[in-house]
């Protein structure tokens, strides 16, 4: 998943769409949608960059 794929799925969480219904859209579990909010909260999009 790219970095500019999970930040648009953080930003349709932030918009208020169900975490799990973006998660599905994606194929991705809803755990993981929730450490891309919590890397977004905490990194800002720098979490999403590749180390």
């Amino acid at each position: 998943m790219t970095a500019k794929c999970k930040q648009e799925a953080v930003k349709r969480v932030d918009r208020g769409e169900p975490i799990d219904l973006v998660a599905r859209s994606l194929d991705v579990s809803a755990a993981d949608v929730g450490r891309w909010l919590k890397k977004a909260v905490y990194a800002g999009s720098r979490g999403f960059e590749r180390r």
